[in-house]
């Protein structure tokens, strides 16, 4: 079995047919428990899933709000 390695440059949405609508809604909820953070409806667009590297900065971003 090969290995995936991913960088921050890894593409997600639109490329991995598992992180669909649904899956994106959990991961939002996920990040939301997991980092105690609000995520408003505003806050999302499907540019903050595009990477690996733009769920991150996503993260960040909400964490230091």
């Amino acid at each position: 079995m090969t290995m995936l390695r991913w960088d921050s440059t890894t593409p997600l949405l639109g490329s991995l047919p598992e992180l669909a609508s649904m899956a994106v809604i959990a991961v939002i909820q996920s990040v939301g428990e997991r980092f105690d953070v609000e995520v408003a409806d505003d806050d999302i667009d499907g540019s903050s899933f595009a990477a690996a590297g733009t769920v991150v900065d996503f993260v960040r971003r909400l964490a230091s709000e």
